[in-house]
């Protein structure tokens, strides 16, 4: 008989609830490091915390407009901008809602995706604060 997902689950993260330590660039198994440094930049806890914040563009960045993506992406190249975004088609038609740690990769991968015509536009609501770019609050 195997045991309920819920005990597997709490089994496998060496407990569950207010005991359970929080996940750490070092705590994370030989195993995992690969993806792990896919996900995160391949850094070290001091990485995350000495990234640049980015600095977001009024009116562009609160979600109150619609900008061309190519002029989107041009502005913020290099920078990773986290939030959520909308992505609208060239008639303005929303055709996606998504959330990113860096919008900028994201956008990019649904326009090579889909193409220009179906991502045109972006409407993105940019997080600033420094506990949203990291795993730690």
């Amino acid at each position: 008989a195997r045991p309920p997902p819920a005990a597997m689950a709490a089994s496998m993260s060496g407990g569950a609830g207010a005991g359970a330590a929080p996940v750490t660039d070092a705590s994370v198994p030989e195993g995992h490091r690969g993806l792990h440094d896919a996900l995160y930049g391949g850094g070290t806890e001091a990485s995350h915390a000495t990234e640049a914040a980015y600095e977001a563009k009024q009116g562009e960045d609160d979600g109150s407009m619609l900008v061309p993506v190519d002029a989107f992406l041009a502005s913020r190249n290099g920078r990773k901008p986290l939030g959520v975004y909308a992505l609208y088609d060239a008639q303005q038609v929303l055709q996606y809602v998504g959330y990113s740690r860096n919008m900028v990769l994201a956008i990019k991968g649904h326009v090579k995706r889909v193409g220009k015509d179906a991502c045109a536009y972006v409407r993105a609501r940019v997080r600033t604060e420094r506990s949203m770019a990291t795993r730690t609050a």
